[in-house]
């Protein structure tokens, strides 16, 4: 048993050497495919990329085979690959082989957006925050995708200690789905310009990975039962090559569908695969029913927040632009309606009270500092904008005025909203 102790310690000790490699290796292609940055060589940050491999690569006989971005990805991602399998081969630490996963994607999205014609606008467009967004949108996906291996350390702390483990992961997806945007800066988790960690990290590739898990757990638990595999595995995976072909349909424009449509399909196929997957590979009962609960609960712990999110998104947007941003356009009216011009101010509409306190917008857990109306006047006209969730900018133009003397009652209808009376969905 010694023996054996010793050599798991050295293969885990393996495992993490191989990790650094993966980071190092990480960092070589992130400074390498980056574009340089517009300041001479050896001004910018340390931290910015300095394009050492693309200039290389132009000279070579490469050149050719990784010039468009996504061969490019293929190419670079296979050593963080190779080096990725070696971690899970000689560690079961879930930190390490998440750190592991993370890379490799890491890797391929910076060759992606390093390689072909739209690498130097994207990163140069996005500064730091290209960088910061490709690493959070790697480890947020690895994260969800080893949710079980996740709970299975944490089923190991009790129930008390690993729930309590938990709280602060939710509240930060919570937080995440919510608070994100590209329009509005005071946000405090607006790393990106555009919201690709809630959208494409969460709304997407979490929901799918939520959705494969639940498969798989469901599979397991059902097949804990031998009998359940045969009626249980071909149903499902037919169901998943269904989905597949409705998500290739849509994608390609062969089927009327939209996009929400085709991700529904998208979900319901990784749900399928996974229960296909399960009656395919699972073995012993016991085993079966521990496994399954813990994909079920990964799959819970995933989709509870971000369920939660979405439809706090969707409060968010409809108390404000019915609500709140509705009260200071009939305030505005009203003042109009007096005064036949409209204020330079919207704090002159509480002075005069028609408001009795100038409302802000809600969106995201309302933080110190953040969200308000934005108001230009025009004289017989304004624009009256706020931000919402998911990278949406809304703005209110009052209806035209041949001759605003004779205009008295507020026609809210008869103006024009730059934004949809319900959010729209992005993906």
């Amino acid at each position: 048993m010694t023996a054996a102790g010793g050599a798991g310690r050295r293969a885990a000790l393996g495992g993490w050497l191989l990790l650094a490699l993966l980071g190092l290796y990480t960092a070589l292609v992130h400074a390498g495919l980056g574009p340089r940055p517009r300041v001479a060589a050896g001004e910018g940050p340390w931290w910015a990329p300095s394009g050492f491999l693309l200039e290389a690569l132009a000279r070579s006989a490469l050149a050719p085979a990784v010039e468009g971005p996504r061969l490019g990805a293929v190419a670079f991602a296979l050593p963080a690959l190779a080096l990725a399998v070696g971690v899970w081969v000689l560690t079961r630490s879930a930190l390490a082989r998440t750190l592991a996963v993370a890379g490799v994607l890491a890797v391929a999205l910076f060759a992606f957006y390093g390689l072909g014609e739209r690498a130097r606008l994207v990163w140069r467009f996005f500064d730091w925050r290209g960088s910061a967004t490709m690493l959070g949108l790697a480890g947020l996906v690895a994260a969800l995708g080893l949710a079980p291996a996740w709970l299975q350390r944490a089923r190991r702390l009790g129930a008390g200690l690993g729930l309590a483990a938990y709280v602060p992961v939710a509240l930060a997806l919570l937080a995440l789905q919510r608070d994100v945007t590209g329009t509005d800066p005071t946000l405090p988790f607006a790393v990106s310009p555009w919201p690709v960690l809630p959208i494409f990290g969460l709304g997407v590739a979490g929901a799918l990975l939520a959705a494969l898990q639940l498969g798989i757990g469901v599979g397991l638990l059902g097949l804990a039962e031998p009998r359940w595999a045969p009626r249980l595995a071909l149903p499902t995976l037919g169901i998943a090559l269904a989905a597949g072909a409705v998500v290739a349909g849509s994608a390609s424009g062969l089927l009327p569908f939209r996009a929400s449509g085709a991700t529904l399909a998208g979900f319901a196929g990784a749900a399928a695969l996974g229960m296909a997957a399960a009656a395919a590979f699972a073995r012993g009962g016991g085993p079966r029913r521990r496994r399954g609960a813990e994909f079920v609960l990964a799959a819970l712990a995933i989709g509870v927040p971000l369920t939660a999110g979405r439809l706090l998104e969707r409060a968010d947007y409809h108390e404000t632009r019915h609500g709140r941003a509705e009260r200071v356009v009939a305030a505005l009216e009203t003042w109009y309606a007096r005064e036949g011009l409209y204020p330079d101010d919207l704090a002159e509409l509480v002075a005069a009270g028609d408001l009795a306190v100038v409302p802000r917008p809600r969106i995201g857990f309302g933080w110190p500092g953040g969200n308000a109306f934005t108001y230009q006047n025009f004289g017989t006209s304004y624009l009256l904008e706020f931000a919402a969730p998911r990278w949406v900018q809304c703005a209110y133009n009052p209806p035209y005025r041949d001759e605003p003397a004779e205009e008295t009652a507020p026609d809210l209808a008869a103006g024009s909203w730059s934004c949809p009376a319900q959010p729209p969905e992005l993906w």
